[in-house]
């Protein structure tokens, strides 16, 4: 999780000349709380329910993206190869 600018600089300065590429991944309210009651059990819930809502308001304003995905129809593959073709890197995934 990237939250500001100093998270970016701070994985930059322990690889040496990287240039970190900050991506943001967007879904609905409905979407988010669909995956996440998918995948979270127990007294974590409604922590991390309370977690999504937090973010999805306040990193469109803070986070230092260089770019941004919207996820809510999309497989983790189609979302990958979205980011590949955005980032211009060769395509790793055949």
């Amino acid at each position: 999780m990237i939250e500001t600018a100093q998270d970016v600089q701070a994985i930059e300065a322990v690889i040496p000349a990287a240039q970190a590429i900050v991506c943001q991944l967007w879904a609905k309210l409905e979407t988010l709380d669909t995956r996440i009651r998918r995948r979270e059990i127990g007294s974590g819930l409604d922590w991390h329910l309370a977690r999504a809502i937090e973010l999805a308001q306040s990193l469109p304003l803070s986070a230092p993206a260089n770019l941004g995905i919207w996820t809510d129809e999309a497989t983790p593959d189609e979302i990958a190869h979205k980011i590949i073709g955005q980032v211009n890197w060769v395509n790793p995934i055949n």
